[in-house]
């Protein structure tokens, strides 16, 4: 299960990012996956969506996109401001 402490470090930096801009919802958030993580996009999706609960990205659009180096960075959010 090395997708969980990947997945809530994303979660974390989303979170991060919303509040840095005084988001009140993350709508959407999208993570670029290289190799280096060995897992698939659906199974961090799922990680991902498994952590959320209680949180900013709790029921937010995740969207990956795929790379051929790295791990797994979050790239950007869309947010909902009051």
């Amino acid at each position: 299960m090395h997708e969980s402490p990947v997945a809530r470090e994303l979660i974390k930096a989303a979170v991060k990012a919303c509040v840095d801009q005084n988001g009140s919802e993350i709508k959407a958030m999208n993570v670029i996956l290289g190799p280096e993580g060995a897992y698939t996009a659906e199974s961090l999706a799922a990680h991902i969506e498994a952590n959320a609960s209680g949180t900013l990205v709790e029921g937010t659009q995740i969207y990956i996109e795929l790379s051929e180096t790295g791990g797994a960075t979050l790239e950007s959010i869309s947010i909902e401001v009051p």
